[in-house]
């Protein structure tokens, strides 16, 4: 559904593009925390992992077509990030992941495998950071204003 969403929004030729996605999972205490999600979502390792002993949890994170992905893992809680592989060195520019098709199809997919051996989930939370190019910040206010926040006033 979320994916639709998005895809939607690209199909209606609008400029935004993304600049990460976030999949977050709350469970219940008693859920059993397995080590190798990662391995069973990506289909091979990580390249770094790092245990989080003193919380009861780990992170792990690598490139999965040309994007970073980071798994970080609480006793009750879940959070796949994705992200540009590199950030952007220029001052002041922004590091994209690009189109929102072509990356929420790939992040959702992932997610997809993941809800199929995750533990139940007592609540669940997407988010998209998008960006969109405007000439000035008073354009850009007043492009949110005027087109996405109308209905508000």
């Amino acid at each position: 559904m979320v994916e639709r969403a998005l895809v939607a929004l690209e199909e209606a030729n609008s400029p935004w593009l993304i600049e990460s996605l976030r999949f977050t999972g709350f469970f219940s205490p008693a859920a059993t925390i397995e080590q190798d999600w990662w391995r069973r979502v990506v289909g091979g390792p990580s390249e770094a992992q790092t245990i989080r002993a003193r919380i009861g949890g780990y992170q792990e994170t690598g490139l999965v077509d040309h994007r970073r992905l980071l798994l970080s893992v609480e006793p009750t809680r879940v959070d796949w990030r994705f992200t540009p592989a590199r950030a952007n060195v220029d001052a002041g520019a922004l590091s994209l992941l690009g189109s929102i098709s072509e990356n929420t199809r790939t992040f959702c997919q992932l997610m997809n495998r993941w809800l199929e051996i995750a533990p139940p989930m007592v609540r669940l939370a997407f988010g998209a950071a998008l960006v969109i190019e405007v000439a000035d910040p008073g354009r850009g206010y007043d492009l949110l204003v005027r087109r996405y926040l109308s209905h508000l006033g």
